[in-house]
């Protein structure tokens, strides 16, 4: 085990659960039903950390995330992901990006939403933008539910929704990842995007999660 250990490094499970007891969370290890996840209470919201894989076919990518479900009031979405040098097509199909008046932010992303001061507002946090340009591969989305067959939320209630590429096995890494998470959280509930009371929703039931 240790040689193991010293060629490749330290299993997820160890970084997750080191990690977990920083951020005053629980590591929960999957079984057949659900994945090793990292749950954290953050006032009303619970955070989830875990991994999910996206099949290519003959091949396969996994992404760690984060995700909360929470109380949106004003139905403020937005999607945040790196550039990807197709504006013209996404202008062409009525859904062009948003500037938020930061020329390094908005050269690199791509920013859409349906409140373009909202979203002014919420990246105006040098901390957010910040831990976001540490992690070149993130994705950023308001979502209103889990997808057709996982956790359909009730009406007002919408899911804050983190993704990076590959399995986070650097502490350090997944603090930055959280940290973010977390104070878009906080600049959300700032600017009236969100509110911290429960919302009556996980995203894991009786071992089974989304």
């Amino acid at each position: 085990m240790g040689l193991w250990r010293d060629i490749f490094g330290p299993s997820k499970e160890e970084v997750w659960t080191a990690f977990a007891a920083q951020v005053g969370g629980k590591f929960i290890p999957g079984d057949w039903m659900s994945r090793d996840r990292v749950e954290a209470k953050i006032e009303g919201w619970v955070v989830t950390l875990d991994t999910y894989i996206v099949s290519n076919g003959k091949s396969s990518s996994t992404y760690t995330r984060l995700r909360t479900p929470y109380r949106n009031p004003t139905g403020f979405r937005f999607k945040v992901f790196v550039e990807n040098g197709l504006g013209w097509f996404r202008e062409l199909a009525g859904n062009p990006d948003i500037v938020v008046g930061i020329p390094e932010f908005d050269e690199a992303y791509v920013i859409q939403g349906n409140d373009p001061e909202r979203l002014k507002r919420l990246f105006a946090s040098e901390f957010v933008r910040q831990k976001l340009f540490a992690d070149p591969q993130f994705w950023v989305e308001v979502r209103d539910d889990e997808g057709w067959f996982s956790t359909q939320f009730p009406e007002g209630v919408d899911e804050l929704y983190f993704q990076t590429y590959g399995v986070i096995k650097d502490i350090e890494q997944l603090k930055r990842f959280y940290e973010a998470f977390v104070e878009v959280l906080h600049q959300l509930w700032w600017i009236d995007g969100a509110t911290n009371d429960d919302p009556g929703v996980r995203l894991y039931q009786d071992g089974k999660g989304v």
